[in-house]
């Protein structure tokens, strides 16, 4: 939510200034000790490269516990997170249930919980993401000048140029979202669709015009027999598994396996977009942008640098144009239907898009035909009276 969910909590009103990195990096790993107590995997998205200020924390878990055990808790009280291989920060303990999906009652007993451990002064909750409100760290006061809270919009606090001006330094938070997935597949894959940012917005503009798509759930093929009639049944799942989609896409960094490490700069994360297989510089042509892709232009900034100024200044990028431009969709297409085995699924999908628009076109056809025959009716009642009028 960017930090902004709090932003109309007037009762009372509850101000998340964005935070410096250091103050960021040190709570950012004190929450994610204190909620790994709760939870069997919780992990943060890896950051952005490049940023000078954070306004939330994403916390991402999957398979919570009713009660943090005893054994996962370190030195004061603090849970021990083991090195999860490809992703970094993950810890598994077994034969707890599930209780953030539980019956209300016992969700919003953990959720009080997870408050009290927290230090969270509010919350919001909905089926799938809890919003705390942790008081901004203490450290952070002792030398204003030096360490202030950024604040980059207006906030309702007042009408200052700076409205935390007007705001006691105890009265400042930080807003902590915490995501509940509902498999450890999903949670990987959000960990993975969430990293570095602005990443896969700008993989999505490259892999569109070849049929795949990317969302909350996984990587998509999308059958053009249907998308441009309902774009939503036109989507056939293929992996959400990460390494298998950077493999496919040919999405590799040089001496790094790891694709939860983060980019050293925007730059290099740059790079790392045009050296995958389906990058075309003529994706990124501002005017020819879709309608989503327009809308990152105005609110994202790294999309925005990447089209607007890093990729306008590049020559001939090794590994771009001789590839994609010999790609075409149908040749991913087929790659796509036999790597993933889904023929049968395609052809089913195929089959029932064509069963249903058969349907719809017989009772628009029926439709038609009983309005003809209402109309043939009134006309033959109307000509009845008329011919009664006359007599």
């Amino acid at each position: 939510m960017g930090g902004k969910a709090f932003a109309l909590h007037r009762d009372p009103s509850l101000p998340t200034p964005r935070m410096a990195p250091n103050v960021y990096f040190s709570l950012r790993d004190s929450l994610l000790a204190k909620i790994g107590a709760f939870s069997q995997y919780v992990a943060t998205p890896t950051e952005a490269p490049g940023k000078t200020s954070y306004g939330d924390f994403d916390i991402l878990v999957a398979e919570p516990l009713s009660e943090p055990p005893p054994a996962s808790l370190g030195e004061n009280g603090r849970a021990n997170l083991p090195t999860l291989p490809n992703e970094g920060q993950e810890r598994r303990l077994d034969g707890k249930a599930n209780a953030l999906s539980a019956p209300s009652k016992a969700r919003a007993n953990l959720i009080e919980k997870i408050a009290e451990l927290i230090n969270a002064k509010a919350t919001i909750s909905d089926a799938v993401s809890i919003n705390f409100a942790v008081p901004y760290p203490r450290p952070a006061f002792t030398n204003r000048k030096q360490e202030p809270p950024y604040h980059e919009e207006p906030h309702p606090a007042g009408p200052s140029s700076n409205p935390l001006d007007s705001i006691r330094d105890d009265q400042w938070y930080v807003q902590v979202d915490l995501h509940i997935c509902s498999s450890l597949d999903l949670w990987r894959w959000e960990v993975f669709h969430n990293s570095h940012g602005d990443l896969w917005n700008l993989l999505g503009t490259s892999i569109r015009p070849f049929g795949l798509m990317a969302n909350a759930t996984g990587l998509f093929l999308r059958l053009k027999e249907i998308e441009h009639l309902d774009r939503k049944k036109s989507l056939v799942f293929l992996t959400r598994e990460p390494n298998v989609i950077c493999d496919v896409l040919q999405l590799h960094r040089p001496g790094i396996e790891n694709f939860a490490a983060p980019f050293t700069s925007a730059v290099e994360m740059f790079t790392f977009v045009a050296g995958g297989r389906l990058f075309r510089r003529e994706s990124y042509v501002r005017g020819d942008l879709k309608a989503n892709d327009r809308k990152r232009l105005k609110q994202r900034d790294m999309y925005r640098e990447f089209v607007d100024k890093w990729l306008p200044l590049q020559g001939q990028i090794k590994g771009m144009n001789e590839k994609a431009d010999v790609i075409s969709r149908d040749q991913i297409f087929r790659e796509m239907v036999e790597t993933f085995d889904i023929a049968r699924d395609v052809e089913d999908r195929l089959t029932a898009w064509s069963k249903e628009r058969a349907e719809i076109t017989r009772r628009q056809v029926q439709r038609a035909l009983r309005k003809a025959e209402a109309d043939r009716n009134i006309a033959y009642a109307d000509a009845w009276i008329e011919a009664l009028n006359a007599a």
